[in-house]
């Protein structure tokens, strides 16, 4: 081990721009990172991440690296069911703040907003996804937490997630049926709308809505962004590649 640390010194010698392609190398991920419950702390702890060991080497090297992995990987904050360790949620969010300093939050460019609505397995295609009121009331707590601690967002994106109502830990909708959003839409209109305005007074500037053949987010996206949201932000839509298949 002694010696590990006593190479690793030569590290800091390493031109700054350098030394960031390497935590770039190491800590950036292809996907966004999911803010969900951890899992059950009696269970035996996972050896440290490849993050976890650069913090422990010195002062410095834990602030570059923390600075790297907060600003240039997106994460992944929703209303899933409270305390999924699978979908992101509100439980999962209030600890990630709770555990995470301030000062990292707020390197935080990119997030995911997940926004859960929950559909009958049984149904045929076109399924009906409601937009339930606990949801709606869960997605404005996270907008809060969102608005009050992640100072330095720059880029949202948002996304509707079909989760099964029978099924916590998340069951198969098949990609190729189609959804059509229900429930109180306009309400859920007016949430997403809030938090997008909070966020566009600070520092983000760019919105975008993800969607897939079948599932197309434009009808709803209207509802939200009324003429002072769109004059502050660019808003886009993008496909959702890889879509999950198992919610």
């Amino acid at each position: 081990m002694a010696q590990e640390v006593t190479e690793f010194r030569y590290f800091l010698d390493l031109p700054p721009e350098i030394r960031n392609h390497i935590y770039d190398i190491v800590l950036v991920k292809d996907k966004p990172i999911s803010i969900t419950s951890i899992l059950n702390k009696r269970k035996k702890a996972r050896p440290l991440s490849a993050f976890g060991r650069l913090l422990r080497v010195n002062k410095q090297v834990n602030a570059e690296a923390k600075t790297v992995f907060y600003s240039l990987n997106a994460f992944v904050v929703g209303n899933g069911w409270w305390g999924s360790k699978r979908e992101e949620n509100l439980q999962a969010l209030k600890a990630f703040i709770t555990r995470v300093p301030k000062d990292c939050i707020a390197c935080i460019k990119h997030i995911h907003v997940a926004m859960f609505i929950k559909y009958n397995p049984r149904m045929p295609s076109p399924v009906p996804c409601e937009a339930e009121e606990k949801d709606t009331a869960e997605l404005r707590l996270v907008a809060r937490a969102i608005s009050k601690h992640f100072i330095g967002l720059e880029h949202v994106t948002l996304k509707m997630v079909p989760l099964s109502l029978w099924s916590p830990v998340g069951a198969t909708l098949s990609r190729d049926k189609h959804v059509l959003i229900t429930g109180n839409i306009q309400k859920l209109a007016q949430e997403v709308r809030a938090m997008l305005e909070a966020l566009s007074s600070k520092n983000v500037k760019t919105i975008s809505w993800m969607q897939r053949e079948g599932f197309s987010l434009k009808a709803f996206a209207e509802l939200v962004a009324d003429e002072k949201l769109k004059e502050k932000v660019k808003m886009t839509f993008v496909e959702w590649e890889n879509t999950p298949t198992l919610y």
